[in-house]
């Protein structure tokens, strides 16, 4: 479709590239990482929904296409290509989802003690409300390059360590409301936006 007067919106449209995107087959629309494996189709030949793996939903939880809500424990390694995880009430932790690179969303409630360093390369927001954490050391989130929201909020947590590299981190919003936080060290959250209560 030609949208500039001088069609110059259609030139050069072989050398468009997606930079931490995915280019649409045969096409020069970029749809965003959020969107791959959503079960709604951006790309006009619908290539975002291809490449994606269906499985059965498991019992207890419900399903749509790569995003599982569940209520109880399974073996989410056998499902590499979730993209959306909300677990509650599993005694899980971190670690147990390093074979979910995919996922850009993970909610764990109710089952987490600790954060241990893990690595998922393309989580955007990792909600560990409503846990039992009380010393969060930010040195753990360096495995997670992209992720931009943590929320941590309704949890006894007491010590924020330092640890993250602001300037190459894109962690931008940390939720620590309704928490009993008492010690952070400034440098840690100085170019986060930090929800406090």
């Amino acid at each position: 479709y030609f949208d500039c007067v001088g069609r110059g919106d259609e030139e050069n449209c072989d050398n468009v590239t997606c930079p931490g995107h995915y280019r649409c087959l045969g096409s020069a629309v970029c749809v965003h990482g959020d969107h791959l494996c959503d079960g709604w189709p951006q790309c006009p030949q619908h290539d975002d929904e291809w490449k994606c793996q269906q499985h059965p939903c498991p019992p207890q939880c419900s399903c749509q296409g790569n995003a599982f809500v569940c209520q109880h424990h399974v073996p989410f390694e056998q499902y590499p290509d979730l993209r959306y995880l909300a677990v509650e009430g599993v005694k899980m932790g971190l670690q147990d989802f390093t074979h979910n690179t995919y996922l850009i969303y993970l909610s764990l409630k109710l089952s987490v003690q600790r954060i241990d360093e893990f690595f998922l390369p393309n989580l955007r927001v990792l909600d560990l409300s409503e846990n039992f954490l009380t010393y969060v050391n930010m040195n753990v989130l360096n495995k997670l390059p992209n992720l931009k929201t943590l929320l941590l909020s309704k949890n006894p947590v007491v010590s924020l360590s330092s640890g993250i590299s602001n300037a190459t981190s894109p962690l931008a919003n940390i939720d620590l409301s309704h928490s009993k936080l008492t010690h952070f060290e400034c440098e840690t959250v100085s170019s986060f936006k930090l929800i406090e209560s």
